[in-house]
């Protein structure tokens, strides 16, 4: 073999191995991005979502093992003081008495390391309160004005994400309480903006989809496929030199994933419990009308809770109620009747043809 020949398969050889080397690196670089792309938009969401379901039972739990070791500690601390103090009025060596002295004061200083815990943990809870509650008003205060910008949106969904977040990790019941009073404060006031009015006739209405287009002028177009259409981006070409500088690229349609957490933040928590329903009802008749109960504050109330609990008014019409759940139509001529003279009437129909089933 010449010495020529020998030089190229010493060239093909060193190819072959750049070559291979250059494959491998690529498959690498590869397997890295699916890898990436897995855990970023498929695996990290999925333990997001876990955590969030387990953060909240992992806290309580934690917080609940802590006050029981501190009330075991608490007690044991007792029991060995009591102990100490009965053990002296026996003859016990010094080295008895030491053995029991530093166990009550190796007690007594868990006791001190717990106790000092649960205050730092308090104090944590505190300012978790505050952030959650400064993350709700930011984010009721981007929407206060009923802006339909996509970027303030994604940002105020963000708060209502992060102040859910925080409150999960609220153990204790008072902050906890705290949080949902201020959720709830913060839910109306959103409702409120959320919602329309017709300056007309008053009516409420939801705010119309052609809204979330991002479109300014969303109240002048007639429906969402016209909105759609103002709202789609257009491609438009600049000229770049050192004094023209283009414009940057803005979305107009609002971030799906932003509204729905937002109208997800509307909806009551699946704990929540209507106080409202516990309160007990008044007890009011025709016969206590002129009782002391009827001439203070109250008066105007303690009527209408009779008067709807009496009357039904549907579709502008006004039916009293009878009995088995039957409707008696009042005319209107018959307004200025006491409730009284509406039963007697009621009782001396003799169609049938007046009472609504």
């Amino acid at each position: 073999m010449t010495f020529g020949e020998r030089w190229q398969k010493i060239c093909a050889l060193r190819q072959r191995k750049r070559n291979f080397a250059l494959w491998l690196k690529q498959y690498i670089r590869n397997k890295r991005e699916k890898w990436s792309y897995q855990y970023t938009f498929e695996l990290k969401p999925k333990l997001i979502r876990f955590w969030g379901k387990c953060v909240r039972p992992y806290c309580l739990a934690k917080w609940w093992c802590f006050i029981i070791l501190e009330k075991a500690l608490a007690i044991t601390t007792i029991i060995i003081f009591i102990y100490a103090l009965l053990s002296l009025r026996i003859n016990l060596s010094g080295l008895e008495i030491a053995k029991h002295a530093f166990i009550l004061t190796a007690f007594g200083l868990a006791f001190t390391l717990v106790r000092n815990y649960r205050n730092k943990e308090s104090g944590k809870s505190e300012k978790q309160l505050e952030l959650a509650k400064s993350h709700l008003n930011h984010a009721v205060e981007l929407l206060l004005d009923r802006n339909n910008d996509c970027g303030t949106w994604i940002y105020a969904a963000n708060n209502f994400l992060d102040a859910g977040d925080i409150a999960k990790r609220l153990v204790m019941p008072e902050y906890m309480r705290a949080y949902k009073a201020e959720a709830a404060k913060a839910r109306h006031k959103l409702s409120e903006i959320l919602i329309i009015k017709d300056p007309v006739s008053g009516e409420e209405k939801p705010l119309p989809p052609q809204f979330f287009y991002g479109i300014k002028n969303w109240t002048e177009v007639s429906g969402p496929d016209q909105a759609a259409r103002k709202g789609s981006l257009h491609c438009k070409s600049y000229s770049i030199n050192l004094k023209n500088v283009p414009p940057l690229m803005s979305m107009h349609q609002l971030d799906a994933q932003s509204v729905m957490v937002v109208y997800d933040f509307l909806e009551f928590p699946q704990d929540y419990v209507d106080r409202l329903r516990s309160v007990k009802k008044w007890h009011i008749t025709q016969s206590n009308f002129d009782s002391k109960d009827f001439v203070n504050l109250s008066s105007g109330a303690r009527r209408y809770i009779r008067h709807s609990d009496v009357y039904f008014a549907r579709s502008g019409k006004l039916f009293m109620r009878g009995e088995n759940g039957k409707l008696f139509e009042i005319d209107a001529k018959d307004d200025d009747l006491s409730e009284i003279d509406h039963q007697n009437k009621m009782a001396g129909s003799a169609s049938d043809s007046e009472l609504i089933k």
